[in-house]
């Protein structure tokens, strides 16, 4: 059900942007900043680095921060995030993963259809949500869909605006975000370094070395998305090798 309603969500929010949106310099500043964040912060820091591969630990307040900011792109839950990202890891650039643009196609993966090749059991998700209880992740696994919903009607009530730029452009730039580093992110030799994607969010292109070394905060010393980890959301005794 959630892997339909992240993909409906992505479908949707192109006709509702585009009708809704009023390309006004702040609205688009506040709307890009916003994506930004939750892009960089929820999806690469929160579900990729901090649930999917631990590679850091962090305070209980700062946690649920990362939890909100992971399901606001509507990309699935940290547990979903999970199970798809160490399936990717696992099987990563042959017939078995579900990312791989070589295989699905790229319409499948630009569509975000690629999702529904992600194997989200029953007995996969209870491992998930059991490995994950103690980062506080379950409140947003069991409500996700609710959450989600919640937070579009406030922002909905507050304008049309707000709607569009912060809610609807976050799951457009969440989805186009991951599809494109499932797509540069590999090529014919594996996992490679994207210079590009290092523009966008600042270190998550160092790929590579993320495949070779999956439990490291930091990628490299001009990952500055890393940087922010050490600096703003690690513990200092419980920080992983970086």
């Amino acid at each position: 059900m959630r892997t339909n309603f992240n993909i409906a969500a992505f479908w949707l929010a192109h006709p509702l942007f585009i009708a809704l949106a009023d390309f006004s310099v702040a609205w688009v500043a506040a709307g890009l900043a916003w994506a930004w964040i939750t892009f960089t912060v929820g999806l690469q820091i929160g579900a990729h680095r901090y649930f999917t591969h631990s590679a850091f630990e962090t305070g209980p307040i700062r946690a649920a921060v990362l939890n909100f900011l992971a399901v606001v792109p509507c990309m699935g839950t940290p547990q979903d995030w999970m199970v798809a990202h160490i399936y990717h890891h696992r099987h990563a650039d042959t017939d078995l993963d579900p990312t791989n643009v070589r295989v699905i196609g790229w319409w499948k993966n630009y569509s975000s259809l690629w999702q529904k090749n992600v194997p989200l059991t029953t007995e996969t998700t209870r491992i998930a949500v059991r490995s994950l209880k103690p980062r506080r992740a379950k409140f947003f696994y069991e409500n996700y869909i609710a959450i989600v919903l919640f937070w579009g009607v406030c922002l909905l009530a507050v304008s049309t605006q707000a709607f569009a730029w912060l809610f609807l452009l976050p799951i457009l730039a969440g989805h186009w975000g991951m599809n494109l580093l499932n797509h540069i992110g590999h090529d014919d030799n594996g996992a490679k370094t994207s210079v590009f994607f290092n523009i966008i969010t600042p270190g998550d292109g160092f790929h590579r070395f993320h495949h070779e070394n999956p439990r490291h905060a930091r990628f490299h010393k001009y990952d500055l998305l890393g940087l922010f980890i050490e600096k703003c959301l690690a513990s200092p005794k419980q920080l992983s090798r970086s």
